[in-house]
């Protein structure tokens, strides 16, 4: 006698029975969900609006390098003027080839800060519109426009009563101008006067401006290493101690000097040395 046992497979066996697992379609909705955690710090505030002061002050604030030439496009703005003849002016009279701030990202910032306003649309892609023109033509005048060997029926004329074209319409240049609080930020900030009131902030320093404005009034301007080399050591600079670079930063901020591979004058610096000799 085999006493090999014979096994039968149960179809039916179901290996995660005692899992206690519910389908999802049996399970009853209730009203209560659990808490998030941290739900108050995941909701996104309101966005703050800030007044065009406001605004222009933290776009300064951001980028102090770039002050002058901020205040310049307000400054170029003066009259309505299109994009391109804003950017062109504004790198000819500051050329940036180290910035990462191009003219024409410069002028979007000072818009976006409202220190100009757009008055046209520029630079937005041409608004496709589809006009429909209806034609008064009976099905006799389609019949005779229509090929002879045409055997259009009243449903394929009445069809083409209706015709709808597509035209795309040139756009105006975008211009700008400057805003009343722009101006009113760029004439706080620029001129002769601010620079004279921050050069006697401190009137020990005025040789050590005078000196710094000099070398970047010279013709091609002063190198950053040039200007170090003549200025760090000086016995009025080490109690307390300062550097080249705060002077040069004090003049960057009111416009008197401007950097592009080298320290160059402007010609508020031009006309700030006038007055220091």
């Amino acid at each position: 006698m085999s006493k090999i046992e014979t096994f039968e497979l149960d179809d039916n066996f179901d290996p995660l029975e005692d899992a206690n697992i519910v389908d999802d379609e049996e399970v009853e909705d209730y009203d209560y969900l659990p808490p998030i955690p941290d739900a108050d710090k995941s909701v996104v505030p309101e966005p703050v609006q800030l007044t065009t002061r406001e605004a222009m002050d933290k776009l300064i604030a951001g980028i102090p390098g770039q002050k002058f030439r901020i205040l310049h496009v307000i400054n170029l703005c003066r009259e309505p003027r299109t994009m391109e003849e804003i950017a062109e002016d504004l790198e000819r009279d500051f050329p940036q080839k180290t910035s990462v701030y191009d003219a024409y990202r410069m002028i979007q910032l000072v818009e976006e800060a409202g220190g100009i306003v757009s008055l046209g649309d520029e630079d937005d892609e041409a608004d496709e519109e589809v006009e429909t023109a209806t034609t008064v033509e009976t099905e006799a005048e389609l019949a005779q426009n229509a090929p002879a060997e045409s055997t259009s029926s009243d449903e394929e004329l009445e069809d083409l009563e209706e015709v709808e074209y597509l035209s795309v319409e040139k756009t105006e240049p975008k211009i700008y101008q400057a805003s009343e609080e722009g101006l009113a930020i760029y004439d706080e900030n620029v001129g002769a006067g601010v620079v004279l009131e921050m050069l006697q902030d401190d009137p020990k320093y005025l040789p050590i401006y005078q000196e710094i404005l000099e070398m970047i009034c010279a013709d091609g301007g002063a190198t950053t290493q040039a200007l170090y080399d003549a200025i760090n050591d000086k016995e009025i600079l080490k109690n307390p101690r300062r550097h080249c670079s705060f002077f040069l930063n004090k003049l960057e901020e009111v416009s008197a000097a401007n950097f592009d591979h080298v320290w160059q004058a402007t010609e508020l610096g031009h006309e700030a040395l006038a007055q220091l000799n």
